[in-house]
């Protein structure tokens, strides 16, 4: 189950640090999220193809697809989206169903498609 608290109290995790110390698995909800936020694709778990087709290296994904993977990685820790874009947090609510994920008390919820199809 993704468990979400809603808080405006800052994160003391630094979302680029925690993401530098984890190593991607192929899976198909990483393929998707790679997709859906980077219009990209996964290569490997050091780099992946952007939207232009250029092989990148995995430090170069944007904050929010970061943030989706610290997610999908580590389902045990809470994730701060405080800095995260309107996208990525609809995206990490949309497909990545376990986890625990603190939101601004701002964002807008309501227009979140809970669509379990897409769900992995």
């Amino acid at each position: 189950m993704l468990h979400l608290r809603i808080s405006d109290e800052p994160s003391g995790m630094d979302i680029d640090i925690e993401f530098d110390k984890l190593r991607i698995e192929d899976r198909p909800v990483v393929r998707k999220i790679l997709n859906k936020l980077e219009q990209g694709s996964y290569h490997s778990p050091y780099d992946f193809c952007d939207r232009f087709g250029d092989l990148l290296d995995i430090s170069c994904l944007c904050t929010g697809t970061k943030a989706a993977l610290l997610v999908l990685f580590r389902p045990d820790e809470e994730i701060n989206l405080i800095g995260c874009g309107y996208n990525a947090i609809g995206n990490i609510l949309n497909f990545v169903r376990d986890g625990h994920v603190v939101v601004h008390s701002d964002i807008c919820l309501a227009s979140v498609c809970y669509d379990d199809s897409d769900c992995v």
